[in-house]
């Protein structure tokens, strides 16, 4: 099994890999960070217990313009074709500012959704394989209890009709106003990222039905991004359910659900 992570030279995306690694199942992992520099002390760290297994490394940049081209361009250059694809890096940004609201919801939701469509497009990977995207039982239904529209939406988000395109015209929307507390979207900008990442995971699946999409909760994890906050989890802990939904025998009445401590979890909503 190939497998591909973004955000793997540090934290929870380091502790993944090298449970990967530690699997039979797994034969290659490519993992991803944003400057080659960044990611030579994981490389050494990887190759040291890979025992034969090919470990690569590809630049990903997230938030310059073009930066989803730019990676299929390099993957298509290095004839990379994966069996699953984990969607790892984020970011923990506070406060309610429109520089905040715009680089997190890029980072968090809406690039790990435009890479996968592209992924998937250009055959990086396989048909029948996976996605894994990390999200956080954070982005519920309290966070923006404020929002009937949200609201009645996050209620019925197995529904069929609850497509990419209506998650979609929502996200539009709540970028539009969340700067606008009359319009009760809330202020916990990582929450709503991760909330719009998991509608949008189960909506993937209703586009792809050759393809497995999960959303992934690590739980509060004391890594760089938690320092200070009393995160209790280890990286190893938090990167347990990851791994596993990559590696898993999991069948179609999963698709697109999410989980947490390696089980089903009705926590989102």
């Amino acid at each position: 099994m190939k497998v591909a992570i973004t955000g793997a030279n540090k934290g929870i995306g380091h502790a993944i890999v090298l449970k990967l690694l530690a699997d039979p199942k797994v034969s290659q992992v490519c993992f991803t960070a944003q400057q080659r520099s960044s990611a030579t002390e994981a490389l050494k760290d990887f190759n040291a217990i890979s025992k034969g297994k090919k470990v690569d490394f590809l630049p990903l940049e997230i938030l310059p313009p073009g930066s989803v081209d730019k990676f299929i361009k390099a993957a298509k250059e290095g004839q990379f074709q994966f069996d699953a694809f984990l969607h790892n890096a984020g970011v923990f940004l506070q406060g309610l500012k429109q520089e905040t609201l715009d680089s997190q919801f890029r980072i968090n939701y809406s690039f790990p959704v435009e890479l996968t469509h592209a992924l998937i497009k250009y055959g990086i990977v396989k048909k029948g394989g996976r996605f894994v995207y990390s999200s956080s039982g954070m982005g519920n239904i309290d966070e923006v209890k404020g929002n009937p529209e949200a609201v009645k939406l996050l209620k019925k988000y197995k529904s069929p009709e609850v497509t990419e395109k209506v998650v979609e015209q929502l996200a539009k929307r709540y970028q539009a106003e969340v700067m606008d507390p009359s319009k009760g979207w809330g202020d916990n900008l990582y929450a709503h990222s991760k909330m719009f990442l998991t509608l949008h995971v189960n909506a993937l699946a209703k586009t792809y039905k050759d393809y497995y999409f999960f959303a992934a909760c690590p739980g509060f994890v004391a890594t760089t991004m938690t320092k200070g906050m009393g995160a209790t989890r280890t990286p190893a802990e938090g990167a347990e359910t990851a791994a596993y939904l990559t590696t898993a025998s999991l069948g179609p009445e999963v698709n697109g659900e999410f989980f947490k401590d390696k089980k089903l979890s009705t926590i989102v909503w």
